[in-house]
């Protein structure tokens, strides 16, 4: 989709607006504000010509604003009917109001247009737990492909697969804390306490 010369003019006294309403707004962050706006430029004004997602990290302590600041760019370029915000931070395990099944329902409305996607709190989305097992591969790996092509991928039973995941991952923490399973039943002799860890 080709931007014409009117779009692009357009576009651009937006962000610049952008820009010094966001320094009104957050005071004392101009170089930050500065750096977003110059990242999302390119994405924001050619959005059809890239070819990969445009991943900014911002960081700093909680509730210092990040999330406010892109929420705010949002609004300010007019894009929140394409604004997706995941709290990562919580350990959503059911598939329906699980990442994987937010994701689908995007996929379901999407309109085709550029999207903005806020994944918060992403130190939470480590690969291995306190005792070296995987936790919640299935979700990570959808973030990463999110991440490196800005694409992911599922398939037509996605509840399914999901299930079967979900059964690895517990039966991995079961047997991580000494609970024996003989074909498929547990020992109840087995004096564990089992409580999943939810930071």
């Amino acid at each position: 989709m080709k931007e014409s010369k009117q779009d692009l003019i357009f576009k651009r006294d937006l962000l610049n607006r952008a820009e010094k309403q966001l320094k009104k707004e957050f005071v004392g962050i101009d170089p930050v504000i500065e750096q977003i706006i110059n990242s999302v430029k390119s994405w924001y004004s050619f959005p059809f010509f890239q070819e990969r997602p445009t991943v900014i990290n911002l960081w700093g302590l909680t509730g210092t604003g990040k999330s406010s600041v892109v929420l705010r760019l949002a609004e300010l370029l007019r894009v929140m009917d394409e604004f997706y915000h995941f709290e990562l931070s919580q350990n959503e395990r059911g598939y329906q109001t699980g990442i994987r099944g937010k994701l689908e329902e995007m996929y379901e409305i999407h309109t085709g247009q550029p999207m903005i996607i806020v994944l918060d709190e992403f130190q939470h989305m480590r690969t291995i737990d306190g005792q070296g097992l995987e936790t919640n591969e299935f979700t990570q790996g959808i973030i990463w492909q999110l991440l490196d092509s800005g694409k992911f991928q599922f398939s037509d039973f996605p509840s399914d697969l999901y299930t079967v995941n979900e059964a690895i991952y517990l039966l991995r923490k079961v047997l991580q804390i000494g609970i024996k399973v003989k074909k498929g039943i547990l020992n109840s002799t087995s004096k564990c306490n089992f409580s999943e860890d939810k930071s």
